[in-house]
């Protein structure tokens, strides 16, 4: 048997959860999994941490340099190795 909430259900769900507000200036930074699992030439992954710290460094930044930023990082990482992974970076800014 299988129970699903109805979509009222799901709805009055949605209501209740606490609505995050974006401010003037809150950037968002969508990324896919090959940077973070992007390794090195010892095998070393970049990893969310690196990551995040990257991000925080840029934030005051614009989207482009933001995006620079993380792309940056990646190609000293990888030290001219290949990635087999791609990489897809997205960076928003609330205007």
């Amino acid at each position: 048997m299988c129970i699903r909430d109805s979509s009222y259900q799901i709805a009055e769900k949605r209501k209740k959860r606490k609505k995050e507000e974006r401010e003037v200036g809150d950037l968002l930074v969508q990324l896919s999994d090959g940077l973070p699992e992007a390794p090195n030439p010892g095998g070393d992954l970049v990893d969310y941490e690196r990551l995040y710290e990257c991000i925080e460094q840029n934030a005051m930044k614009s989207p482009k340099d933001v995006v620079e930023s993380l792309v940056d990082l990646a190609e000293k990482w990888l030290d001219g190795n290949i990635n087999p992974d791609d990489i897809t970076i997205v960076a928003t800014k609330k205007g």
